[in-house]
C-alpha cells in the first residue's frame, strides 16, 4: 500500500552519488561494493550537525517569523527543482547518444535533485507543524483564572503563579527539537543545492566545449 509513496530509492540513489565513482567504474557500474568518500560524508552529514549545534548553543532558536520565511523560500526552491528535474529528463531524452560518464553525471544530478525536493518537502512539513503549534502550546501553558489575574489600566496581567513552568519547559524542549531538525535539514538542503549546481556546471561546460 505504501509503495506509491516509498522514497527509499530516492535516498539510496542520492547516497550512491557520494561514493567513489572510480571504484564504481572499475566494477562495471556496481555501487554496492564502492566505498563512500569520507570527505563527502563529513561535509553532508557532520557539517549540518555541527552548524545546528552551534546555532542552538548561541540560542538562535526557531520562531514563527523565521519559520514563515523558510517555508516560503523552500516552497519556491521546491517548485524550481521540479522544473529542473523535468529539464534534465528532457535533455537526457533528446540526446540519444550519450557517453557513459555523461550519462552517469545526468543520473547523479537527477538523484540529487529528487533528494533535494524530498528534503524540502519534509522540512516544510516540520516548519508548518511548528508554525501552527508554537502559539497553541504556549497558550496551553498559561493557566489563567480570576484568582491569578490582575487588572491594571484595564489590561489583564497574568501573575507568575498562573504560569505552568513544567509545561513551559516541555515547550522549550520542543522548540529546541524543532530548531535542531529544521536547521539540520536546511543546511543539508543548501549543501545539496551547491552539489547540483557544480554538476550542472560540469555538464553544461562539457556541452559548450
Amino acid at each position: 500500500m505504501l509503495d506509491k509513496i516509498n522514497i527509499t530509492n530516492i535516498i539510496k540513489d542520492h547516497l550512491n552519488t557520494l561514493k567513489d565513482f572510480r571504484v564504481v567504474k572499475k566494477n562495471g557500474g556496481n555501487f554496492k561494493s564502492a566505498p563512500y568518500y569520507k570527505e563527502d560524508l563529513l561535509l553532508f552529514f557532520a557539517l549540518p550537525l555541527l552548524t545546528s549545534i552551534l546555532l542552538l548553543y548561541f540560542d538562535l532558536l526557531l520562531n514563527k517569523e523565521l519559520a514563515n520565511v523558510l517555508i516560503t523560500s523552500l516552497s519556491i526552491f521546491a517548485a524550481l527543482l521540479f522544473n529542473l528535474l523535468l529539464l534534465i529528463y528532457d535533455v537526457n531524452k533528446k540526446n540519444n547518444i550519450i557517453s557513459g560518464d555523461k550519462h552517469t553525471l545526468i543520473g547523479q544530478i537527477y538523484s540529487n535533485i529528487s533528494f533535494s525536493i524530498f528534503i524540502a518537502i519534509i522540512t516544510i512539513i516540520i516548519l508548518i507543524i511548528f508554525f501552527l503549534s508554537s502559539g497553541h502550546i504556549y497558550n496551553q501553558c498559561l493557566e489563567i483564572n480570576s484568582n491569578n489575574t490582575t487588572m491594571i489600566n484595564n489590561t489583564t496581567m497574568v501573575n507568575a503563579a498562573s504560569i505552568n513552568t513544567t509545561c513551559l519547559n516541555y515547550s522549550l524542549i520542543a522548540t529546541y527539537l524543532f530548531s535542531f531538525t529544521s536547521y539540520y535539514l536546511v543546511v543539508l538542503f543548501i549543501l545539496t543545492l551547491f552539489m547540483i549546481l557544480k554538476r550542472i556546471n560540469l555538464l553544461l561546460w562539457d556541452e559548450i566545449k
